[in-house]
């Protein structure tokens, strides 16, 4: 995916708006220490300034308030790690995340319970990987 030259100026922009919340102090520790670690990602960027139609404050706020909401509001929806669940899963063989994302920046799951689950885990298992796909 190539960066346009109006896209460049637009990420300075938000890079700029993101500089200065991180110089002013403002904002908790894991807030400002997700926000500088995205700093230079210009994908994620990028998919708020799209998001948001190119309008720069817009995309800013969108992701100041989606890190103030991960960290500040709501920890315990958006864990760290992804659930214990599915690394098990991923252990028997039954489904795993894929390292390359979509066209579209998602995450895909793939997922292939066959002959690996007896018919009465199955339902257990599937409705934990409803709940933790969330998570992703």
């Amino acid at each position: 995916m190539e960066i346009t030259a109006n896209e460049r100026e637009l990420l300075a922009e938000m890079r700029k708006s993101i500089q200065e919340f991180l110089d002013d102090g403002e904002g908790s520790p894991k807030v400002r220490e997700y926000l500088a670690s995205v700093v230079e990602d210009d994908s994620l960027l990028l998919i708020y300034l799209k998001g948001r139609k190119y309008r720069v404050k817009n995309a800013w706020e969108t992701l100041k308030r989606n890190a103030e909401v991960r960290f500040n509001d709501y920890p315990e929806v958006f864990p760290e790690y992804p659930p214990e669940i599915l690394y098990s899963l991923q252990k028997k063989g039954v489904g795993g995340i894929l390292k390359a994302r979509d066209e579209f920046g998602r995450r895909v799951i793939c997922v292939n319970s066959g002959k690996k689950l007896n018919n009465g885990s199955y339902k257990c298992i599937s409705k934990k990987i409803k709940s933790s796909i969330i998570f992703l």
